[in-house]
């Protein structure tokens, strides 16, 4: 199921951006500034807000918007605002499958953002914030490459600055991807704890996008679990509020999750129509993760629908399969993710061995291992406990830290309040007697 990969990329560093076409007024407001100013902060801030409104339905326009602001930031020298560029960038090149583009462009932010907390002297918590999306977009990657370690070390640091700004979006979505990183160990517990913990607090503050992501990821592992009737009803939850927002990244995920679905209940035709629907909103969007997504589900699908074919279309089925298998393992390839290369090898071994092209089979069986043990291994496994119990002893330590200051300023008001009691009972006594 589609899960962590596409839909927490959702949690960028952009102020604007509730979907296009949800505020043409705002759009309008942003052009009319950004063709009025002759300052360049203002013109900034217009490209960057217009590029936090088109990211969802139209990214290439809002890379443009992005490029642009960049360029004005340089020459200013805007430190927040190249700071935020960066990080928008970084998406930009992950999502055209530049993965070291995208690091490049996330440590330049995270630079930026570090230098201007020490010149404010930690007193800025909108750097901070910004601090904290980046180490959480690092981490993502990170985690996606199978560098289980080191994507909940930048997940945790992220929680930690979050926590300490008292971010409660941020928050949700550290919990949000957390639990992702438990969902690859197969921790259940752990995973729908950390997703409910997520959902809970984005209810509460009305964050939709930020509800639809939670949704899709509680309906995925409820699929694991074989519960479709909990998985449908989530992910047409999650659905509504996509189509809600104009989210198209958001659709095309929920789209192919719910064609997973409909087609396990042997409703093939309607869920292969919206796996069509899916790979075509990840096509417009550039999406490759999605398209290695939505390719293999649907060659799994063609595949699972060989036996009951006729002999003149067993052929025709299976070729049509490899062909998906090919395009989504080449697509995962190219951003280096490990659990959509996994997948694609699955479908490319069923596919080879129904051919009888066994030596094929067992080179695509052999792959698989390899991408599935460098995501289950013991040293990973390992990796995110110790990470945990890193983030829960610290934030132990910290509590205990406020608490002592909390008790400390209580023992100075009481000594004050004893202090202002004694002085009033002097200036009471030397009226009484000079009265």
């Amino acid at each position: 199921m589609l899960r962590k990969s596409c839909l927490y990329l959702l949690l960028l560093l952009f102020s604007f951006g509730e979907g296009y076409g949800q505020d043409q007024h705002k759009i309008d407001s942003l052009t009319h500034l950004l063709q009025t100013t002759i300052q360049d902060t203002t013109k900034v801030s217009a490209l960057i807000g217009l590029s936090g409104i088109y990211y969802l339905s139209y990214p290439d326009t809002a890379l443009v918007f992005c490029e642009k602001a960049l360029l004005i930031a340089e020459k200013a020298n805007i430190k927040e605002a190249l700071a935020e560029c960066y990080g928008n960038l970084a998406f930009f090149a992950e999502q055209k499958g530049d993965i070291s583009k995208a690091l490049e462009y996330n440590f330049k932010s995270v630079e930026i953002f570090e230098e201007l907390i020490k010149e404010k002297n930690l007193s800025e918590n909108l750097d901070k914030k910004g601090l904290a999306t980046v180490y959480n977009n690092i981490g993502r990657i990170y985690d996606d490459q199978g560098e289980i370690e080191k994507g909940l070390e930048y997940f945790f640091l992220s929680l930690k600055i979050r926590e300490e700004i008292k971010d409660k979006v941020g928050i949700a979505g550290s919990y949000n991807n957390i639990g992702g990183v438990y969902d690859d160990q197969g921790e259940i517990e752990k995973v729908l704890e950390y997703y409910f913990l997520s959902l809970k607090i984005r209810e509460e503050i009305k964050d939709k996008r930020g509800m639809a992501i939670s949704y899709n990821n509680i309906g995925a592992v409820y699929y694991d679990q074989g519960e479709m009737e909990k998985v449908l009803e989530y992910y047409f939850l999650s659905l509504k509020i996509q189509e809600e927002i104009k989210d198209k990244l958001g659709m095309a995920g929920s789209y192919t999750n719910i064609g997973n679905v409909l087609c396990e209940l042997d409703s093939l035709e309607e869920g292969m129509r919206y796996f069509a629907l899916g790979l075509e909103l990840n096509e417009e969007l550039g999406n490759k993760a999605g398209m290695s997504y939505s390719n293999s589900s649907i060659g799994r699908r063609q595949l699972s629908s060989y036996a009951k074919a006729s002999e003149d279309k067993k052929a025709r089925l299976i070729n049509t399969a490899l062909k998906s298998g090919l395009e989504a393992l080449t697509m995962a390839k190219e951003i280096g993710h490990v659990e959509y290369m996994k997948r694609a090898l699955e479908l490319l071994s069923e596919g080879y061995k129904k051919q009888a092209k066994f030596e094929n089979a067992i080179s695509m069986y052999e792959l698989q291992i390899q991408m599935r043990d460098s995501i289950l291994n013991e040293e990973n496994t390992k990796a995110t406990i110790r990470q945990q119990m890193k983030y829960d002893y610290e934030k132990e330590e910290l509590l205990k830290e406020q608490e002592q200051k909390e008790q400390l300023r209580l023992a100075i008001e009481a000594q004050s309040r004893r202090d202002d009691l004694h002085y009033a009972g002097i200036f009471i006594g030397m009226f009484l007697l000079f009265g």
